[in-house]
This record gives structure tokens, C-alpha cells and sequence, in this order.
């Protein structure tokens, strides 16, 4: 009987409903603007379990669902061993030169830090000016919206039973997601390749439905055709999907444009990077400060000289930033810079060219660092000079046991 139940939607009969976090629940009824958020602290919180159908069984045996955990507890992976994202950056064609990041937390922080990582690092708008005409050609070498549909789609199909990471491999002329199981059947591989998909059975109902809450999909199937016409429009070759015999994985290869350079310069490809996990935490559950330091000799930026260190992409980044930039430009670039290594405020304000550097902190960092984009890399020192920003944990930094 429990297995015509969906994973997601099954009883977790060794967890406690303690482990679902009431800051994360709270963070996700404000975002999607529930109204059930002003009864958060009026009603008792098996009661608001029940409402929000993330925990099921009789009062005295009241348990989360695996929907619970996934999306409101800070480290899944306790749960469900592998439930992450893997990004696999290859310098060459070999594939004896890579650089890794590894996205944990809840499925949904999950996917959205990895897409803003994947659109800072690896999109690249191309400008081709064309003699017969005044407007030049613009597109990308990836749309985002193909990568953004192909790595919701493999979240939301995703079989949370196996333990098996959901990969993308970045390479010099495509991006690859790799996920497992392969399609539910009928569905079968030519069809997605046809761009015709009709059967609606869904792996994970319960993970859509949070993600459509979250506006981070449509459900409904449209998945594959949102990834096949938003590859047609910016001029870029068909999507190809690919699976075996037995649907034991679900591969989805984005080409790059065919008009990009051959070599993508992104982060990372001149910047040798060390494997790093990016370990998400809500705001209310910040890391131990005792069981992580980091020593910021071996990060971050002393002096000008060093600034030759920064990616070309960075560079290029900071050298077309305007004096008056608008607000999301500005939080883009100080994202990019703190996903490459920590900095102070103190740094980021040079590099950046901004004189008022509690400005900074007042209208950007603390904002980013309360949203969760960014975390302090000493918690303990709240917001000191020597206090550093990263979205990453770097080498040196110890998770908590």
C-alpha cells in the first residue's frame, strides 16, 4: 500500500516533528504571502503541521512527511542521503581539470542558489553588431529559462529513495543535467525529443505543488516545451534528452549557441577552484562559530596588486558597473564577488568603488545576509570590520558534526 503512496507524500517514521524548522516554514508562508503566516505563533505548531499537510498520524503518533523534511528542515540529506545538487565545472575536454560545488539544504533554497549561481558564473550575453541594420543581435549562450525549467524539472522528478545526487556538468560547449530515475512510463524518450509530452504522472506531486507555490514551476507538462522553445527563440540548438533502456537516468543537454565563443570564460577556469560545499542555512540556524574558522590570509584581497587574481568575468563585471548602478545590478555583482572568496565590507566597498561603506552594509549585505544569500563567515562577530561575506563554504571551514 505504501508504495502507491508518492515518496514525498509518505510518512517518515524515523523523524520527530522537531525536526521541522519553524523559521524555514515561516520564510516560505512570507514569500508565497500566505495568509496562514499571521497564525503562526496563534495556533500550536502540530496544529499548523496539519494545516500545511507536512505531518500526518494520530496525536500521539504524530510524524513528518518526507515533503516536511525536504523542504522544512535546514539538512535534509540526513533524511535522504544524496538529496543535492552537484556542479561539476570541466576546464577541458578531458576531464582531468574540474572544479566542484556542492548545493545542500532544503530542495527549494537549493534550487534557487544553484540557478543564481549557475545565471552569475556561466550565462554570458553575447552582442553581435550586423552591418545591415542599426539593432544588433543579442542573445545568450545558455537561456536561462531552458536551465532554469531542465533543473526544476530534475528536481521535481528527481527519485529521493536513491541515493543519487542530481549532477550538472558544465562544459566548454554544453551544460548537461543528469538526474535519477529516467521518465515514469509511458512516457517515452522520442516523445520528449518530438516536443511532444502528454501523460502527466508525476514522481513527486507534493515537491510541485511547492514549487509551483514558489513560482519556480508550472507543473502541467510544460516543462519540456518551455526548455525546447526558449533554446529556438535565442537561437541555440534543440535540447537533446536522453535515457537507457531501462529509465535508470534522465539526461538533459542544453548546446551551447552555436555563435558563443568555443571556450566559455566563466568563473573558475582561470581561477582554479578547490571543491566546495555550499551548505544553505536559514537565517535562525547560522552555523556554530566553534566549529568553523577561517583564515582570511589565505582568501581574501590585500592591496591592488592582487586584484590580477580576480576572474575575467568579475573583472568585466566591476569595469561596466555605472557610478549610479540600479539596485539588483549592484546585488549581482556583490554576489558574483562573494561567491569567488570572502570579503569585508571594507573590500567590497573598494572594489566596488563605493565610498560610504556602512551604506553598503545597511542596503546590501545585512538585506543579503538576512534573505540567506549570503552568511557571515564569523557569526560571532556580527557586523565588525573584520567581518567577512561568502555564499559558499571555503576551504578551511568545518560543517557542524
Amino acid at each position: 500500500m505504501a508504495n502507491q503512496v508518492p515518496f514525498d507524500d509518505r510518512i517518515c517514521h524515523h523523524a520527530e516533528l522537531r525536526d521541522l524548522n519553524i523559521g524555514i516554514i515561516k520564510d516560505f508562508l512570507r514569500e508565497i504571502k500566505s495568509d496562514l503566516l499571521s497564525e503562526v505563533n496563534k495556533v500550536p505548531f502540530s496544529h499548523l503541521c496539519r494545516q500545511m499537510q507536512i505531518a500526518q498520524g494520530p496525536d500521539e503518533y504524530l510524524k513528518p512527511l518526507n515533503i516536511g523534511l525536504m523542504i522544512f528542515n535546514s539538512t535534509p540529506e540526513k533524511f535522504f542521503p544524496q538529496a543535492q545538487i552537484d556542479i561539476v565545472n570541466f576546464h577541458d575536454d578531458v576531464g582531468d581539470s574540474f572544479a566542484e560545488k556542492i548545493f545542500k539544504g532544503p530542495v527549494h533554497i537549493q534550487l534557487k542558489e544553484a540557478l543564481r549561481y549557475l545565471q552569475s558564473m556561466f550565462i554570458n550575453e553575447e552582442i553581435r553588431k550586423r552591418p545591415d541594420r542599426a539593432e544588433a543581435d543579442r542573445f545568450y549562450n545558455y537561456p536561462y529559462v531552458a536551465l532554469e525549467e531542465a533543473l526544476a524539472n530534475a528536481i521535481y522528478h528527481k527519485d529521493y529513495a536513491q541515493r543519487e545526487p542530481i549532477e550538472i556538468s558544465i562544459h566548454q560547449d554544453r551544460i548537461e543535467i543528469l538526474s535519477f530515475p529516467g521518465p515514469l512510463a509511458p512516457l517515452k524518450i522520442e516523445d520528449l525529443n518530438r516536443g511532444t509530452v502528454r501523460v502527466r504522472t508525476y514522481r513527486n506531486r507534493r515537491i510541485g505543488d511547492f514549487l509551483k507555490e514558489l513560482h519556480l514551476t508550472e507543473g502541467r507538462c510544460t516543462g519540456v516545451p518551455k526548455i525546447r522553445n526558449a533554446m529556438k527563440n535565442n537561437g541555440s540548438p534543440a535540447p537533446i534528452f536522453q535515457t537507457d533502456e531501462d529509465n535508470s537516468f534522465f539526461l538533459v543537454v542544453l548546446p551551447v549557441h552555436p555563435e558563443s565563443a568555443k571556450k566559455m570564460v566563466a568563473k573558475g577556469q582561470k581561477h582554479q577552484l578547490e571543491p566546495q560545499t555550499h551548505q544553505l542555512e536559514p537565517q535562525t540556524h547560522q552555523f556554530d562559530s566553534k566549529t568553523h574558522q577561517l583564515d582570511p590570509k589565505t582568501h581574501q584581497i590585500e592591496g591592488e596588486d592582487n586584484r590580477k587574481n580576480i576572474p575575467e568575468k568579475l573583472r568585466l563585471k566591476l569595469k561596466n558597473l555605472k557610478t549610479r548602478p540600479k539596485k539588483e545590478e549592484l546585488t549581482s555583482v556583490i554576489y558574483a564577488l562573494c561567491s569567488w572568496q570572502p570579503l569585508t565590507a571594507q573590500q567590497l566597498a573598494e572594489l566596488l568603488n563605493r565610498k560610504d561603506k556602512k551604506h553598503l552594509v545597511r542596503q546590501y549585505l545585512s538585506p543579503l545576509v538576512k534573505k540567506g544569500v549570503l552568511r557571515h563567515v564569523y557569526p560571532e562577530r556580527g557586523t565588525s570590520p573584520n567581518q567577512a561575506y561568502t555564499t559558499y563554504q571555503q576551504e578551511g571551514e568545518l560543517l557542524p558534526p
